[in-house]
């Protein structure tokens, strides 16, 4: 194995790197898929979460998804049961995802105040240093939110490999549906586009912070 690593290129060996992750992502969404599908069998479809129904709709046509809104899931058989544990498993994988960037932002995230807390307290010796404080603020500032957005990327990847999803989604409704009130934890911080933070305002929920980091680690 080593040999044939060491005689292909990077780019080869990238592109089945993300074959086998693609085709294990694949195979993973069908395991989950199949479970739920066991779990929800006698449930109908209507009573699934909303963006479930919709992709089904889109997935069955708007005409065969108003026939079989209100049949259980275990009446369905061969492609029509295909597309229904597809959709769960994706549904799985989804809600799993969005937890392993929940925990590892959050616990980062708290991290990071700690040290732009310190850094705030700790620059204001600059002056005594005859350097100016808001220069080496920002630039501390922005190094640790480099390295924030780095150990965000570094963990995700880690819990990638080791977390073990959970089934059993639940059929109704408001079990589901993504409320973007849902996990809000107040921290006295805000952060700028260089990333320093002015600790001691109302905090941002973490659906906010969320979605900041996950830009700024697609677009750094």
């Amino acid at each position: 194995t080593a040999q044939l690593i060491e005689n292909s290129e990077p780019d080869e060996i990238t592109q089945e790197i993300l074959t086998h992750l693609q085709n294990a992502q694949t195979t993973t969404k069908r395991v989950l898929g199949s479970g739920e599908f066991t779990n929800l069998a006698n449930y109908p479809i209507n009573s699934l979460p909303r963006p479930v129904r919709r992709r089904l709709e889109k997935g069955f046509g708007s005409e065969k998804y108003a026939k079989i809104d209100n049949q259980l899931l275990s009446s369905f058989k061969g492609e029509d049961a295909n597309l229904l544990i597809d959709e769960l498993g994706r549904q799985v994988l989804t809600r799993t995802y969005r937890q392993i960037l929940l925990r590892v932002i959050d616990s980062l995230w708290i991290e990071y105040l700690t040290q732009m807390e310190s850094l705030r307290i700790s620059v204001g010796l600059e002056a005594y240093a005859q350097r100016d404080p808001l220069v080496t603020y920002k630039s501390k500032a922005s190094e640790l939110f480099i390295n924030l957005i780095n150990d965000t990327r570094a963990g995700v990847v880690s819990r990638l490999f080791t977390y073990r999803a959970q089934t059993g989604l639940q059929a109704e409704e408001s079990m589901n549906e993504v409320d973007t009130d849902e996990g809000s934890v107040s921290v006295p911080a805000e952060v700028g586009e260089n990333g320093s933070a002015e600790v001691g305002q109302m905090g941002q929920p973490i659906h906010v912070r969320l979605n900041f980091l996950i830009q700024k680690m697609i677009h750094p």
